[in-house]
């Protein structure tokens, strides 16, 4: 009995001495700068029709273009932002002038409000 006793007041006396050991944790200003990780992973791809205005006509007109779809973005935010990008073609003008970003989009009864902002 005395040897458990003995046992459990020696494992008690090392748990304490290991629990009161001085931890200092650093600053925010000590650690490295957080960098988001790098999208490596392209969750899928699919082709896409972006429509541009034709520069002589004012018609519309479209390019196909290869979307590549990352796990931490939503489709149609990957859509809008790359239809704000400049066209491939020389002959095609961008809808939307560059001056607008893209703030937020509300999805309602199957309706997809986009709402810009303008610089």
């Amino acid at each position: 009995m005395k040897r458990i006793t003995l046992l459990a007041l020696v494992i008690i006396l090392l748990l304490s001495s290991v629990a009161c050991q001085d931890t200092k944790i650093p600053s925010a200003t000590a650690l490295p700068p957080f960098a988001p990780p790098e999208r490596t992973e392209v969750a899928g791809t699919f082709s896409a029709k972006l429509f541009y205005i034709l520069e002589d006509t004012g018609a519309l007109s479209y390019e196909v273009n290869e979307i590549e779809v990352y796990n931490d973005k939503s489709t149609l935010d990957i859509l809008i932002n790359r239809l704000l990008e400049a066209p491939n073609y020389d002959y095609h003008r961008n809808p939307i002038s560059k001056s607008y970003t893209l703030t937020h989009i509300e999805v309602s009864d199957g309706v997809e409000n986009i709402f810009f902002e303008r610089d």
